[in-house]
């Protein structure tokens, strides 16, 4: 017994005196700085009436901090928030090139150039929001269904199906998907990309595709197509992400969604 505690004590000690200060450091804290010897006494500086007071002069600790962490930066000469650089605030005058629906001013890091390179962004955003909206919906939609569907039609349930986990890039079992289905995908989004190149070369703003058969366009639900289609970038994102960590499916994760539902 008292072998181990003396082996134990000795295993201990370097991870204990890892936490005790050092001695020989002549690193100085900030507080240190400003520190002064017990044996000095603190000077009282009187103001003369109405004019303002001197302060103590600096100590060598002073001066070394302020030249080491002030002088040269960004800080220096900076005596209040209207003197500190806030360009990273300021809007892209990009920005105001065109009107966007979601513009909040958000381009920290001035990604828009030009208006060309805007409307490319926002081209790209308005597809991926789109996809995304269909994914989110289809996604869950899947896996309810096609364990059920494949019983139906008689076919083959894949491993994923049985695990009520969805086909994706992460999971596996997009091999299993009928090539006459990847055939039609394709096709058909081949020819609503081909249409809205043609769109956008004639002025129109990104995702513009002219189909409206309910006349409900308007700037309110441009807002909040575009605030659904980044909402449902960062859920679909989420469901491959999920699933393919903890092998869980998103409708069995929140049951309380679907299977009360179905």
């Amino acid at each position: 017994m008292f072998r181990t505690c003396s082996i134990s004590a000795l295993v201990l000690l370097p991870s204990t005196l890892a936490f005790a200060p050092a001695a020989s450091s002549t690193r100085v804290g900030p507080r240190a700085l400003f520190a002064v010897e017990e044996s000095t006494p603190l000077a009282v500086v009187e103001a003369p009436n109405g004019e303002p007071a001197t302060p103590p002069p600096a100590t060598p600790q002073v001066e070394r901090f302020v030249a080491e962490n002030i002088e040269g930066s960004r800080r220096k000469g900076q005596d209040s928030f209207a003197d500190v650089d806030t360009k990273i605030f300021e809007r892209n005058p990009v920005l105001d090139s065109v009107a966007l629906a979601g513009d909040y001013s958000f381009d920290p890091f001035s990604l828009a150039t030009d208006k060309a390179t805007l409307l490319s962004h926002r081209s790209s955003e308005i597809r991926h929001s789109r996809l995304a909206m269909l994914a989110a919906v289809g996604w869950p939609i899947s896996e309810l269904v096609q364990p059920k569907a494949a019983e139906f039609f008689g076919l083959a349930s894949n491993g994923l199906a049985k695990q009520s986990l969805a086909p994706s890039v992460l999971n596996g079992g997009l091999g299993d998907v009928p090539p006459v289905f990847w055939l039609a995908v394709v096709a058909g989004a081949a020819a609503l990309e081909l249409q809205s190149l043609d769109r956008e070369k004639e002025g129109k703003i990104p995702g513009d595709l002219g189909f409206d058969p309910l006349g409900m366009g308007s700037p309110f639900m441009a807002n909040a197509e575009i605030m659904n289609g980044r909402v449902a970038m960062l859920a679909i994102t989420g469901f491959a992400i999920q699933e393919a960590v903890y092998r869980l499916a998103v409708v069995n994760e929140t049951p309380f969604f679907f299977h009360s539902v179905l």
